[in-house]
């Protein structure tokens, strides 16, 4: 058990170093550096000290502190999901734009090498 420990620990710190250097080389902006830090920062509580899941799970009216983080896990998958469909929108928005602007200029091009 201590192994795992170790290594889950070793892998959360290797994580929020990851997250810090993306952050400061201006990689991810700040509300995603900050969503971040928070889910690893709670992750680490919670498999350190897996009793404070319990309790937030009760005071919140869930049975189970299991089963709050599937639906904190769940709650973020899904928001992550809309973000990232959000930002595929937007490209596609620019891509088509793009797209539009260079048939315009082809087909002036064309236009004018006719003449």
């Amino acid at each position: 058990m201590i192994l795992l420990k170790i290594i889950i620990t070793l892998f959360i710190l290797f994580a929020i170093v990851n997250l810090i250097n993306q952050k400061k080389n201006d990689k991810i902006n700040f509300s995603t550096f900050a969503m971040w830090l928070i889910i690893w920062i709670s992750v680490g509580i919670v498999f350190w000290k897996p009793d404070v899941s319990t309790t937030l799970a009760h005071y919140l009216g869930i049975g189970r502190g299991s089963d709050l983080m599937i639906y904190i896990s769940i709650i973020t998958i899904f928001y992550m999901l809309f973000k990232m469909f959000s930002h595929i929108n937007k490209i596609e928005t620019q891509i088509t734009k793009i797209a539009r602007e260079i048939a315009f200029i082809t087909a002036n091009d064309n236009k004018n090498n006719k003449n």
